[in-house]
């Protein structure tokens, strides 16, 4: 690993997610605004372009090499885009209030990435992501060479798991930044994965303990979530060992980052309802005040709609981690969507929900059986 690798996996982990996620979070409330959620959307809504992408040439019978160069110029472009259209808007990120608390959550976070490094133990499974990557890295193709055995597939059986882009996002990534996939897996993404988890471990605190006299409790909840999450490596089967021995596995991303990142989303929901204070999003074009129709689909744009429009991207993105998510993320959503209308007492949760929710899973799922039957 030289310079120019560090730099371009700065870019792709940190820099794009940053000038994406500025954008699409500039109309939440400032609370809301924390420097992790801004990462979190925005690295998601990179999962996103590169499915798109990804399901895209694959249909139009591309490769690998295809799906690289498109990648790279919509990535770079709407990159620039993002920080042109939002450069402003950065000042206006909250960030985190340093203390003892702080340092402490910070600490923990470098124990488990630096514990994880050193005796992390890799499951069966990686044959599979890492393989699928390596593979197409090296071959060029796209889901056709047996990750076990080097071999043609022959299987159609091996297709249902086509519609989850990650393994090709890794090979993507280590195309990109000259890295091993292996050692970009283990290293690199699995380090930014657990960060990326507690980070949103933290936001969850943040809403759980939002009055001035519990700030205190915030940093004390995360660290403590993040220190069972370590001691809890005794078994296979724990949430803990899912998370730490295969956080770059797509079904461990699903897991640690769309499940607490979808109840944040709906604990903000929730908030947004029980206070029934919605305002219109106005938008200035060449100096003249316009509706927000212009920069998202409806004519009259509340606050309220806003998070709303997370939940297309968090279908795709976990979609693109593992295809069982169609039917996994769209029962949990609903779930959130009817506690929140019950403690709310607001129906208009539930619906709006179902809307947002049943478009883009209804057209991925006519893609998975297109493709997998």
């Amino acid at each position: 690993m030289n310079v120019i690798s560090v730099l371009l996996t700065i870019l792709y982990l940190f820099i794009l997610p940053m000038s994406y996620g500025n954008v699409l979070t500039r109309d939440f409330d400032k609370k809301y605004r924390t420097l992790g959620n801004v990462l979190t959307v925005g690295f998601l809504y990179e999962l996103m372009i590169f499915q798109a992408i990804y399901l895209f040439v694959y249909l139009a019978k591309g490769n690998f090499y295809s799906i690289s160069k498109i990648a790279t110029i919509f990535m770079i472009w709407f990159g620039i885009g993002s920080l042109f259209m939002g450069f402003r808007d950065f000042k206006k990120i909250t960030l985190p209030k340093i203390g003892i608390g702080f340092f402490v959550f910070v600490i923990i976070n470098i124990l488990m990435v630096v514990m994880r490094n050193l005796y992390g133990v890799n499951d069966g499974d990686d044959a599979y992501v890492l393989g699928n990557a390596l593979t197409t890295l090296t071959n060029g193709e796209l889901y056709k060479t047996d990750y076990y055995t080097g071999l043609a597939i022959s299987s159609k059986s091996y297709l249902r798991h086509l519609l989850a882009s990650n393994p090709i996002f890794i090979a993507y990534l280590a195309k990109m930044t000259m890295i091993h996939p292996t050692v970009l897996a283990h290293r690199i993404l699995g380090s930014f994965y657990i960060v990326l988890h507690n980070i949103i471990i933290l936001n969850v605190a943040n809403l759980l303990f939002e009055k001035d006299e519990e700030k205190e409790y915030r940093y004390l909840f995360a660290s403590l979530v993040a220190f069972i999450t370590i001691w809890d490596f005794h078994s296979y089967l724990t949430d803990s060992t899912f998370i730490l021995s295969r956080a770059w596995q797509g079904k461990s991303m699903f897991c640690s980052i769309i499940i607490p990142f979808s109840i944040e989303l709906f604990l903000i929901i929730g908030q947004q309802f029980s206070k029934g204070e919605f305002q219109e999003i106005k938008r200035k074009i060449f100096g003249k005040e316009a509706d927000a129709y212009f920069f998202y689909p409806v004519k009259k744009m509340t606050t309220k709609e806003v998070y709303f429009l997370v939940i297309p991207l968090l279908c795709v993105a976990s979609v693109a981690m593992t295809p069982g998510a169609i039917a996994m993320y769209s029962i949990f959503i609903v779930i959130l969507a009817v506690w929140v209308s019950i403690a709310t007492k607001k129906i208009g949760v539930f619906l709006r929900t179902l809307i947002y929710l049943t478009v883009p899973m209804a057209v991925l799922a006519v893609l998975y059986f297109k493709i997998s039957f």
